[in-house]
């Protein structure tokens, strides 16, 4: 659980990211993000160059191993739709992402979940065509319960699917906000979360 508002009565502060979870051992290690204390919805956030910025929550041990019930949920505020912006994920190395929240560009302009299994192959879920404008914010989220995965965005689901099968499929490879876990400059997130 991590609110990125940069508390430095927490330790946060320019390369250093939180963990407020239970668990808080998952601290994120900041590169090239910039804080803006009055940048977010509701505090400050972290904006993204859309080149190679991004923020890597540390895979260290089994605790981010998410095999079974998942959410993911992000504020965001995108500055331009081009290509795939990534704004969160976690890889499978060489086998693509076990889950993702991104945003697509390129005149379609949607929030799509990306989810895999260790016996389906990739699903994605998308919300509607032209559900996202440049510069406004929007809250969107990527559930898995095991059998179906859904997308919301702004509290509204809007595609389902039990086509999965499994449990995701995981690994020790960290999750990154802000670009693709595969590479900083694959899919970078440009705007605010």
């Amino acid at each position: 659980l991590w609110h990125m508002d940069n508390l430095s009565s927490f330790g946060e502060n320019s390369s250093l990211v939180y963990d407020f979870s239970d668990e808080n051992k998952f601290n994120g290690t900041t590169n090239g993000p910039v804080f803006n204390v009055s940048g977010g919805k509701f505090a400050g956030a972290y904006e993204f160059d859309g080149i190679n910025d991004y923020i890597d929550l540390i895979d260290s041990g089994t605790g981010l191993n998410i095999s079974e019930n998942l959410t993911v949920t992000a504020w965001f505020k995108i500055k331009q739709l081009t290509g795939t912006n990534t704004i969160i994920a976690k890889r499978r190395f060489n086998n693509g992402n076990s889950f993702s929240l991104q945003v697509i560009g390129d005149a379609s302009n949607f929030t799509r979940c990306n989810l895999k299994t260790n016996t389906s192959l990739l699903v994605s879920l998308d919300s509607a065509t032209n559900s996202i404008s440049t510069d406004t914010w929007y809250h969107t989220a990527c559930t898995w319960n095991g059998t179906t995965g859904n997308i919301y965005l702004s509290g509204s689901s809007k595609a389902t699917s039990s086509a999965l099968t499994g449990l995701l499929d995981y690994s020790t490879d960290d999750i990154r906000i802000g670009t693709d876990p595969f590479a900083a400059t694959t899919n970078p997130f440009k705007g605010t979360v």
